[in-house]
């Protein structure tokens, strides 16, 4: 085969770069540091305040929960369905506690 087949048959075939899929990885843990840092600033200045934090922890649990079930369906572990629903009822407790608080 030519060179120049084989290196347009690669372009269209859209296979994922490695590359590209480690520079995601890297962007989304540093992303997900940076959240997990504000989330826990907020939550101690709203401690130091007095106010209620219900809405910050819906939020953390939500997160928690989408993670946790991703992890399941990629490694089929209990520990992941169990953390996954803990995550989930903690996160509509919570929600459900800001809005009996707010309303």
């Amino acid at each position: 085969m030519d060179r120049n087949v084989i290196l347009e048959s690669n372009k269209q075939a859209r296979i994922r770069d490695e590359g590209t899929e480690f520079a995601d990885n890297r962007a989304r843990r540093k992303g997900e540091f940076v959240l997990m840092c504000l989330m826990v600033l907020l939550m101690v200045y709203n401690l130091l305040k007095g106010i209620q934090s219900d809405d910050l922890m819906a939020v953390f649990w939500a997160y928690t929960s989408v993670i946790c079930l991703h992890k399941y369906k990629i490694y089929r572990q209990k520990t992941d369905l169990v953390a996954t629903v803990a995550a989930m009822v903690a996160a509509f407790a919570n929600l459900l506690l800001y809005f009996l608080h707010t309303w």
